[in-house]
């Protein structure tokens, strides 16, 4: 959980550590954070409150695994499931949802508020947008940086094998599933899985 001590702004966390990428990487201009929060905290400032971080969309597309419910909505109302100029649509009418961008939202939290991220949104496997849909999948990161940047993609990875293909699905058939629909390689694929799968036995 990310939550911001504005007594040494340069150590605090920030969406993008809480989302398994190195401070190295820049991310694009254009990268909205949505996240919801409670009725409850309607009234207080921004930063103060607590949010669940539903997904990320760039200019470059999701940060893997998309938001299988709010891709979906892009997808009717937009032109893509990525489709940066429908976010509007996100937070319409929805008082305890918010769209913003990261860099704003960042300086924005303070040390009242937290943010907790939303482990359990559907992915877009299965989906008619799951082709459709685009992803933002840094270049300079490393096999081991890459496999940990996935590693929430390995989770919808297995539940949807769960469901539609086998009650057990093998790491080779997880990192079949993760090389289709992200176009990673299959040896990093792979190795985010074996770590997933690794740190489920911890």
């Amino acid at each position: 959980m990310t939550k911001h001590d504005t007594s040494d702004a340069d150590e605090r966390p920030t969406i993008q550590t809480e989302l398994g990428l190195p401070g190295s990487v820049t991310l694009p201009d254009d990268s909205v954070g949505l996240f919801t929060f409670s009725r409850e905290e309607l009234n207080l400032p921004i930063g103060e409150r607590h949010y669940r971080l539903q997904g990320v969309l760039t200019s470059e597309g999701w940060i893997p695994p998309a938001p299988r419910s709010i891709a979906h909505l892009l997808g009717q109302v937009g032109n893509t499931p990525h489709d940066l100029n429908a976010l509007g649509e996100y937070s319409a009418g929805k008082g305890t949802r918010l769209a913003i961008g990261l860099r704003e939202f960042d300086k924005s939290l303070t040390n009242e508020g937290s943010v907790e991220l939303n482990e359990k949104a559907w992915s877009l496997l299965g989906s008619p947008f799951q082709e459709a849909a685009e992803y933002y999948l840094p270049g300079e990161l490393s096999q081991e940086e890459t496999a940990e940047y996935l590693q929430n993609t390995v989770t919808a990875a297995r539940e949807y094998a769960h469901s539609q293909i086998t009650e057990n699905p093998t790491d080779m058939e997880l990192a079949d599933i993760l090389t289709e629909q992200y176009g990673i390689e299959h040896e990093t694929a792979l190795t985010a899985v074996k770590m997933n799968a690794d740190r489920r036995e911890e």
